[in-house]
């Protein structure tokens, strides 16, 4: 089979996003969710370095807000056909990620319950800062259709200079290559699909292959 890579969502794509520092309903990871009250901006976003999109982190910068939360929604077809699901994704400082409701990737967290107040393990700082994490994810939880990609930036304090967040997710898929089709000469022969010669009469046959093989 030949595999072919879709780009489902890339690197810059525009995401909508809630920067009240107030958690949003538990159902906020759902592809059900209404988030047309968000705001919405081309990633990066973030505060503090070169984001495209600067989000609020409220107003004291000696108290900011923990987490920031982001969505996208984006549409696969022929799921079936997805072989390997990839995701990268660049945080400063802690992440979570869910696709359609499901937990996908945890960096720089706790392994417990996560909160809106749950602070980052660490600082992300530096060239950290620059790199992407990238997790292999269960091609199953794709939804023929709408889907979503949740995701929550965490701090690692409250004064934290900087916060930064950008995703990718990339998609492989089995393309079954095509059946091959067959001349043959003199009439009299005949090739199937497989591959497999039969003759109504003994004799010398030519066989080309005239389309996929």
């Amino acid at each position: 089979n030949t595999l072919a890579q879709d780009l489902l969502i890339p690197l810059g794509d525009t995401w909508s996003y809630l920067d009240t520092g107030v958690a949003p309903d538990t159902t906020w990871i759902d592809p059900g969710f209404d988030d047309s009250s968000w705001l919405t901006g081309t990633a990066e976003l973030g505060y503090g370095d070169s984001q495209n999109t600067t989000v609020s982190f409220g107003a004291n910068s000696a108290n900011k807000h923990i987490t920031t939360w982001f969505r996208r929604t984006f549409t696969a077809i022929n799921t079936a056909e997805v072989s390997r699901l990839k995701l990268s994704v660049k945080r400063d400082d802690g992440v979570r990620v869910f696709l359609n409701g499901t937990e996908i990737a945890r960096d720089n967290l706790t392994i417990g319950t996560v909160s809106a107040t749950t602070k980052a393990s660490n600082e992300v700082s530096f060239s950290e800062e620059e790199i992407l994490l990238h997790y292999n994810v269960d091609p199953a939880l794709l939804i023929e259709g709408e889907n979503v990609i949740a995701a929550e930036i965490h701090q690692e304090e409250v004064d934290s200079a900087d916060l930064s967040f950008d995703l990718k997710l990339s998609a492989s898929r089995n393309l079954s290559a095509p059946s091959p089709t067959w001349s043959v000469t003199p009439v009299g022969g005949n090739v199937t699909p497989a591959g497999e010669f039969s003759a109504t009469a003994p004799g010398t046959y030519t066989v080309t292959a005239t389309s996929g093989a």
